[in-house]
Formats: C-alpha cells, structure tokens, sequence
C-alpha cells in the first residue's frame, strides 16, 4: 500500500509544467507527509508501549512491529491545532482500520461515516472518531478478528486525541451528552470487556505514525 502510494505521489512529481506558465505547476493529490522511521529509540518506545497496553486473549496478540512511519496529514493537524488543543485532556492512543481503508485515511484524514456506510465496523456508541487505549483492542480492527479475512501483516495509527471533559457512557449510548466532550467506556460499567474511547469532532484527533505490524 505504502510503495503504490510513494509511486502515485511520484507521477504526480513528474507532470510537466503548464504551457505558457511562469513557473512550473506541481497539482497536488495528497496533503500528507510520510516519513519511516530510522530513530531506534523512537521504534523503541512505539513497540514498548504496544506491548504494555496489549490483551493478550486477543487474536492479533502474536503481532509485532514492524515499521514505523511518521504521518502529517495537513487536515487533521491544522483542525487540532483549532480544536483540539482547545478542548485538552489530550490522550495517545491506537486507532485500527483495514488496509483497505489506509490510502482514503492519509489522503484526508479520519471522517465519521454516516450511519447507512457498510465499510465501518463496530460502532456500539454511535456516529464518532473511535480510540483505544489497549493496542490489541485497535489492532483487532485491522487484522479482521471482527468481520473479513484475518491479515498478519496490517497497519495500525497512534494518535494524539483531545478527550476534554469525558463522559462514561452506558451501554450503548449514542451520543457525547452536553457538557462534556468525549466519552471514555470502561469495563464493568459500560457493558463492554476493554476500554473504548469516542470523540464526536474530527478536529478533536491528529493522527501522528503509522505502524506496519507483522
């Protein structure tokens, strides 16, 4: 996924100037930087904080990392600079996708689907950006444990997220209630086995590495 985006971003590169044009034109396609990792001490902290916070009953436990990119993507930095560092209480925690899900999220960010799209997997407390604390709880929604088929080698994002004020929601419950603004389930009492973080605003996440595991 990665090497067909570098190649994408490339072509782009290459396109000729426009004729009659004072200075070359270069179109853009992503808003995104991508960056790998070479910082051992970085790879180090990224794979020691996987490990802590991972469950190891779930079925993506035996997973390691593999790489690390680090990602800006302009849209989510620029909406958290004028929210969410506003709102603080900011969190890094994990946010899982399929890989089929990565080239839309690095080309404008993370959105949240309405209600009636197919592609989202598991959104028990209704129609917001969600977050874990636990690696292996995100991780589960990139390797496929829930829904499609299980993929080894899978991609999972670290993210800064401005949780505020946070609510904890019973089970099920919809929407962020006045007056906070994230809600934060707990095990024990949201009816639910591992914590699950939920910010209602894009503006309230930024998305800051990438991580190939296999």
């Amino acid at each position: 996924i990665l090497d067909s985006l570098d190649a994408s971003l490339q072509m782009v590169m290459q396109v000729p100037p426009v004729a009659n044009s004072a200075a070359p034109v270069t179109p853009k396609l992503f808003e995104t930087t991508l960056h790998l990792v070479d910082d051992a001490k970085v790879i180090g902290r990224i794979s020691e904080l996987f490990l802590r916070t991972l469950n190891r009953s779930h079925a993506c436990a035996h997973l390691r990392v593999k790489k690390v990119y680090v990602v800006e993507i302009q849209a989510m930095a620029d909406g958290f600079k004028n929210d969410g560092l506003k709102v603080g209480n900011i969190h890094e925690l994990w946010h899982g996708s399929k890989v089929a899900n990565l080239l839309s999220i690095l080309k404008g960010g993370l959105m949240i689907p309405k209600p009636s799209s197919s592609h989202c997997t598991g959104r028990l407390f209704g129609d917001n950006l969600y977050f874990a604390p636990q690696s292996t709880k995100s991780l589960n929604y990139s390797y496929g444990y829930w829904g499609g088929s299980r993929d080894s080698n899978c991609f999972m994002f670290l993210a800064d997220v401005a949780c505020g004020k946070s609510h904890i929601p019973s089970y099920g419950q919809q929407r962020v209630p006045p007056g906070y603004d994230s809600m934060w389930a707990k095990p024990g009492q949201s009816g639910i086995q591992n914590d699950e973080v939920m910010v209602p605003r894009v503006g309230q996440a930024n998305l800051k590495y990438l991580i190939e595991f296999a």
